[in-house]
């Protein structure tokens, strides 16, 4: 268009008057053309790169993006220049020579399809934070949160977090989206872990830190890596066929227009809403009852989506009613209607981690039995009501009424059946990859951390090999040599064991250190912390700072201890078998030695029992138990929840 104008107005110059007037009509409407051409048209850069980003100091800078076939890109960036040209598909590519840590600086692309300037542009460390719900989960909800978000004031601290999409074949764009400068404003709604390992990092190596969070709640494994690398996998072969001919978004529509359908019974169904049941006229003495808290697939409603009304009732004093109370009912999965005597008194809708508080005013309440009505509305999954017993109270200054224990409750949707499922990431295989993993591919980056394991607790030991390839495939995908890869294991989650058994988190955690046989790799051991009651632990500041521990351990060679005690050997002899432990730098220690929690030993009929465990020196424990003579196998930890522990280095790491 460009050359087509210039030709054009060289011609202009040689005509007549009346064909000079025609021409110039005729050449506004072409430069208006050009002024509305559609984005496609015009040079522009992948939305993975903006103002306020984190370029990875100290190695060459690839830089990517769109422009009309054969169009010269030019970049700048402080010293370094480079340009690149168009393919026939409109892709290009440069490559910028490296930087070290500075800024901010300006990243200037010019072309005659346009011009492109990223602003405040800093050189550091960029680390891509990836994973389900526990790296998805915003800071604002961890523990303390409110109060680390408002103190987030970390200007060389950039933030980037992937819009959600799935795609069938590897993309090389997302949506839009924009780095933001970590301040009070924005800190809240970002991941809560990568948030704590990036401010860990920063104020160890005082370098702008980038961190990039593409992350998607309750998503296996196998949605998260390549088509070609699970290729290795003969049984995904079929999954893998049927992906060119998937159309996601025939899919999303038809299921989105069943979810609406659902949603609209759910609310003209109800039988409580129909006849009023959070009012105190209602008789519900012969509704069944149900401990809370705890998730009602758990115990008598299997697969029940819908509505489901609870009632309790809570005595108070005449000195007690006179004021307003604070009345809290721990989480919610997912939404929640909420009436003291039949006044209504607070809701909150599809958030299941929020803590659920709402002020009750002196007038709704009376001297003796007060009746608290909860509506829940699950839309999938686990539903009930779930946050820990402490969570659950009626309070006011110095006294507490306590809200767990059993509650009455009554199904409202009885006929309304199980919603229609989202289009879910792992419908089909691959489809995280290819649609969020993807764009980033060949950004330089100084690691991943990654934070997923929940959702495959079904199929524990197949994980290994899945963690294995997905590290290999995406060093492989990336190109930039084996980048560090430090790996999040699952924290301890319900409650704790009365004996020794099977656990399916404990052998994912088990294959999740078998990924420890690559190069470059590390782990977070986070076995004494979890929260039983919700598989979304709140203390994500411990969880963020373990793994920037190792991250400075493993890229930065800090002279630090990074991880806790790992089983070295094991020798049996007569009743005991001692165990020799890796220490990595700091010895074993415990606040109870003669007594160590969390082991386990059986003889050749593998049937464990508690064992008497002490620790003999620095590196070596003992364990052994009367009834079992001739022992043959030990476990440590191996459970969902081990229960608390009290075996560790003296960094404090299990």
């Amino acid at each position: 268009m460009y050359d087509i104008l210039e030709t054009l107005y060289f011609q202009h110059n040689n005509m007549s008057s009346s064909n000079a007037s025609i021409f110039l009509r005729c050449y506004t409407l072409l430069a208006f053309l050009l002024l509305v051409l559609p984005a496609s048209g015009q040079m522009s850069t992948s939305p993975i790169f903006g103002s306020n980003m984190v370029l990875q100091r100290n190695h060459p800078i690839r830089i990517w993006g769109k422009a009309p076939a054969g169009t010269q890109v030019n970049l700048r960036l402080h010293t370094q220049l480079s340009l690149a040209f168009a393919d026939n598909d409109g892709n290009w590519e440069a490559v910028l020579g490296s930087l070290p840590a500075g800024g901010p600086y300006s990243l200037e692309i010019t072309s005659p399809a346009g011009n492109v300037t990223h602003t405040n542009v800093m050189l550091g460390e960029v680390w891509l934070c990836a994973g389900q719900s526990n790296m998805q989960r915003p800071l604002k909800i961890a523990t303390n949160g409110t109060a680390e978000a408002a103190a987030a004031n970390w200007p060389n601290i950039r933030l980037l977090t992937a819009p959600e999409q799935l795609a069938t074949t590897p993309m090389r764009t997302l949506p839009t989206m924009n780095w933001q400068i970590c301040t009070p404003t924005n800190a809240g709604n970002f991941s809560g872990t990568a948030y704590f390992f990036g401010r860990d990092l920063y104020q160890n190596l005082n370098v702008p830190i980038g961190l990039i969070t593409v992350a998607w709640g309750g998503t296996g494994i196998d949605t998260w890596i390549s088509p070609s690398g699970l290729a290795a996998f003969p049984q995904m072969n079929q999954s893998l066929a049927q992906l060119p001919f998937i159309n996601l978004e025939t899919l999303e529509n038809s299921i989105n227009e069943a979810q609406a359908t659902w949603d609209n019974r759910l609310e003209t169904e109800d039988l409580g809403l129909q006849q009023n049941w959070q009012s105190n006229a209602t008789n519900w003495s012969n509704w069944p009852s149900m401990l809370i808290p705890n998730h009602w697939e758990a115990q008598v409603l299997p697969n029940r989506d819908g509505s489901v009304w609870f009632k309790k009732t809570m005595t108070l004093t005449a000195a007690q009613a006179a004021q307003p109370i604070q009345l809290s009912l721990g989480r919610i999965d997912d939404s929640d209607q909420t009436w003291v005597n039949g006044h209504f008194v607070g809701q909150t809708d599809r958030n299941p981690g929020i803590l659920r508080s709402y002020t009750v005013p002196a007038q709704y309440l009376v001297a003796g039995t007060n009746t608290v009505t909860v509506r829940v509305r699950d839309y999938g999954y686990v539903g009930g009501m779930l946050g820990g017993a402490e969570n659950m109270k009626a309070e006011r200054d110095f006294w507490t009424v306590s809200m767990s224990g059993y509650w009455h409750y009554q199904i409202g949707t009885p006929n309304l059946g199980e919603r229609p499922l989202d289009l879910d990431p792992d419908d089909y295989p691959a489809l995280i990859f290819n649609g969020m993993v993807a764009p980033f591919v060949g950004l330089r980056i100084a690691g991943v951390v990654w934070y997923q394991g929940e959702s495959n607790t079904d199929s524990p030991f197949a994980y290994r090999d899945k963690q294995i390839k997905l590290i290999d495939d995406w060093r492989q995908q990336w190109g930039i040599g084996d980048f560090a890869f430090i790996t999040t294991q699952l924290p301890f989650f319900r409650t704790a064991v009365s004996q020794p058994g099977h656990s399916s988190w404990a052998t994912l955690r088990e294959s999740q250190a078998h990924t420890l046989k690559r190069a470059n790799t590390a782990m977070a051991c986070l076995i004494d912390k979890g929260d039983p009651y919700d598989i979304h632990p709140g203390d994500k500041f411990t969880f963020g700072t373990r793994l920037a521990r190792a991250a400075r351990k493993l890229v930065y060679n800090h002279n630090i201890i990074a991880r806790g005690p790992s089983f070295q050997e094991a020798s049996i002899a007569g009743a005991n078998i001692t165990i020799t432990f890796r220490t990595h730098g700091s010895s074993l220690q415990s606040s109870s030695p003669t007594n160590l929690a969390g082991f386990a030993i059986a003889g050749e009929n593998g049937q464990f029992v508690w064992a008497n465990a002490q620790l003999i020196n620095g590196q070596t424990v003992r364990v052994s138990h009367p009834s079992v003579p001739n022992p043959r196998y030990v476990r440590y930890a191996w459970s969902d929840n081990p229960g608390s522990l009290n075996l560790f280095n003296a960094a404090g790491l299990p």
